[in-house]
């Protein structure tokens, strides 16, 4: 998988999605600032690709 994204395209996704022991192999994980989707829960998740701009993350929202 090159990235994990989490959006509002379709509506909000969720809450209380469980990405669980995914490999990012290119861009990380990209979650919308926009009507965040709240309560995600990651777990042994590999974000690998260590190049310039890439193997980021932006998780934005609320919840435990």
């Amino acid at each position: 998988m090159a990235n994990i994204s989490i959006d509002n395209a379709h509506g909000i996704n969720g809450p209380e999605n469980i990405f669980l022991r995914n490999r990012a192999e290119l861009f990380g994980i990209l979650m919308s600032p926009i009507n965040p989707s709240n309560g995600q829960i990651f777990i042994g998740n590999d974000i690998t690709n260590t190049a310039s701009g890439k193997g980021n993350f932006g998780i934005y929202g609320t919840g435990q």
